[in-house]
């Protein structure tokens, strides 16, 4: 697998690519902070890209599926070198306006790249390295998040918002002329041309829905979609459970422990994902990785215990770490190509949606109950679903091995 240029390419070009959103993740709330002084215009202008690139899901996820992935990769590497010229623009004219459309680009841009990338790898990877593929995929995106942003934090102490924004677009050009180098073989889109070229090309007027009745088909793709709630509920959650177990310890040394500890076990997980799946039934794994969320989220009950919160995130660290590359590689493996754009740009909906839900729903539930009735809540709802669906699997089993295929 290391020796496969493209697939280094494509995972390096992404690692890249996060490594430079978070430069501006950093570089857009530091501009908020000293340019917008209301909390709601701060959030509406933070929420604003999430909430683009989740209405234009259905249109990206239809391009990806009848356009060359590089093209689109190509494209989006210049949507987002324009999108740091707005920012550009938002701190010479110190106008939010420009960071509004900063925000609209870097959302528009994620929901054509990710599901591009997701749908490319088992292009460019052989069947047997597929979950080492998407671990090493979900580790470095975990590594661009955790290092990107405390680098970028600490720069900022030295140097001005500006040098971020610079870093970042310098970032986006390197993923726009690794690109260049980039071979992904493409038989539907190849087959695709071939039928244009007949005037028969039937793909170019499908819809985005048709993916539904493929899932319909397919029960564990449908489990996998319900699974998926359950990591992004707490991650939603990741930021405020952060703050709320430092106030709770009343030490800030927590907040990088709680972040290193998760980081640090999803990791060790990409390690040991591919020897976990190698010969086993994928989906009763994939279920109690979701029971092993929940017991991560009522184990918080404790938190008071020192180390305890410390044992949890890095619970969860590792269950996701595990549930993430083994449920993509279920789906590519089982999915048409010619629908994996559209399917992983609905993923991503439905992550983004439950992202932000869970955000809103956690505050509301730490102001109203409080944080260790929240986590016993979510815990319990979390393992009571889980539990469900394994009786039902029980009963009605739902068998994939992916050397299989």
């Amino acid at each position: 697998m290391w020796k496969n240029q493209n697939l280094l390419i494509l995972l390096g070009g992404l690692f890249v690519a996060e490594f430079g959103i978070w430069f501006g993740v950093i570089g857009t709330l530091e501009y908020l902070q000293q340019h917008v002084h209301s909390f709601f215009l701060q959030s509406v202008i933070l929420v604003s890209g999430i909430f683009f690139s989740i209405v234009i899901g259905p249109f990206a996820g239809k391009v990806v599926d009848q356009t060359s992935k590089k093209t689109i990769i190509f494209l989006v590497s210049i949507m987002r070198i324009i999108a740091v010229c707005a920012m550009f623009m938002a701190i010479w004219q110190e106008s939010y306006m420009w960071v509004f459309m900063y925000s609209i680009f870097i959302g528009g841009a994620a929901a054509f790249y990710f599901p591009a990338v997701q749908s490319s790898i088992p292009n460019v990877t052989q069947p047997e390295h597929l979950v080492k593929a998407n671990a090493l995929n979900f580790n470095l995106v975990t590594l661009a998040r955790i290092f990107g942003a405390v680098l970028a934090g600490v720069l900022l102490v030295y140097v001005s918002v500006t040098t971020l924004f610079i870093i970042a677009i310098i970032a986006y050009f390197l993923l726009l002329m690794s690109t260049l180098f980039l071979r992904i073989e493409e038989p539907s889109i190849t087959s695709s041309h071939s039928s244009e070229q007949t005037g028969h090309n039937i793909k170019r007027n499908r819809s985005f829905y048709e993916i539904l009745p493929v899932m319909n088909r397919l029960p564990i793709i449908k489990m996998i979609l319900i699974l998926t709630v359950f990591p992004f509920i707490f991650i939603g959650g990741f930021n405020l459970m952060v703050i709320n177990i430092s106030q709770l310890q009343d030490s800030s040394l927590m907040k990088g422990l709680l972040y290193g500890a998760e980081g640090l076990s999803v990791f060790i997980a990409g390690l040991t994902a591919s020897r976990l799946t190698k010969g086993k039934n994928s989906v009763p794994l994939l279920l109690i990785s979701c029971l092993l969320i929940g017991v991560a989220q009522m184990s918080l009950f404790l938190t008071e215990w020192r180390w305890l919160p410390v044992v949890s995130f890095a619970l969860f660290g590792y269950v996701v770490g595990i549930f993430m590359p083994l449920s993509n590689t279920v789906c590519q493996e089982i999915i048409p190509d010619e629908y994996l754009g559209r399917f992983f740009s609905l993923k991503r909906m439905l992550e983004s949606f439950v992202q932000q839900v869970s955000l809103l729903c956690t505050g509301v539930l730490f102001d109203w109950i409080g944080f260790h009735l929240t986590v016993i809540f979510l815990g319990l709802l979390t393992i009571a679903i889980v539990s469900f669906l394994y009786i039902r699997q029980l009963y009605k089993p739902i068998h994939y091995m992916h050397e299989t295929r």
